[in-house]
């Protein structure tokens, strides 16, 4: 018997490709951008206007809770060192999804995208956290934004540890998009250019026979039409 041909990645449809890698994407982005932006660039002062002090007293705050005093008081972190130890710990989730893990480098990805949210989730419930920016009538909308925020990158992150991963990082199924928008432009392109041959042989016949055409013709007499002029003298 034959073998059956087993499914490959060109078979998939451009929409579940996409659909694969979104969640990859989503993980990798927001914890390469919070790594630097909401931890790093706050221990050095490197934010505008009193952002700065603002994130460090959230994280002060955060870190004085009793549950998260039994893991760091053993361990010796203070609120910035605990600051300090997530970003490196973002920063190799995120390195983990673009250079290559196998498969267990992306669950591992997903394993911390999930404790982390579920941990800032925590936090920010039980020190009623409200992101700078919001003024006292909007902060509603910013706990909101928050904690949909932390809900849909733990769903992305049980995706990455659960879901039937090929081991591929983003970076190979982005490429792979890609080729697959390019593979689907390319048919259209050669039916267009097969169109155009079409026309240009339909166009060679009649430019021949506008050229045959153009020959001058003798003249015939038919039958009925008055004689010439030669041919009355001759009758005279």
């Amino acid at each position: 018997m034959a073998p059956t041909p087993t499914p490959t990645s060109e078979a998939t449809p451009l929409w579940k490709k996409v659909l694969v890698v979104l969640p990859g994407l989503a993980v990798f982005g927001s914890f390469a951008a919070s790594a630097v932006a909401m931890k790093i660039a706050p221990l050095y002062g490197l934010l505008p206007g009193n952002a700065n002090k603002e994130i460090l007293k959230a994280w002060g705050k955060f870190s004085a809770l009793p549950q998260l005093q039994m893991v760091l008081k053993p361990l010796a972190l203070d609120s910035k060192k605990f600051m300090l130890a997530i970003a490196i710990a973002h920063l190799i989730v995120a390195a983990l999804l673009v250079f290559p893990s196998g498969k267990w480098g992306t669950r591992l990805a997903g394993l911390w995208a999930m404790v982390a949210m579920a941990g800032a989730e925590f936090c920010t419930r039980q020190t009623t956290y409200v992101p700078a920016g919001f003024s006292k009538e909007f902060q509603w909308l910013g706990v909101l934004i928050t904690s949909a925020t932390h809900i849909t990158l733990f769903i992305c992150g049980a995706y990455l540890l659960f879901g039937k991963q090929q081991g591929k990082t983003v970076v190979v199924m982005l490429n792979e998009i890609l080729n697959s928008v390019k593979k689907s432009e390319a048919p259209e392109k050669k039916e267009d250019l097969k169109e155009k041959e079409d026309r240009g042989r339909t166009a060679q016949p009649s430019l021949e026979k506008n050229k045959r055409d153009s020959t001058p013709k003798a003249k015939t007499t038919e039958k009925g039409s008055p004689p010439s002029s030669r041919s009355r003298g001759k009758g005279k």
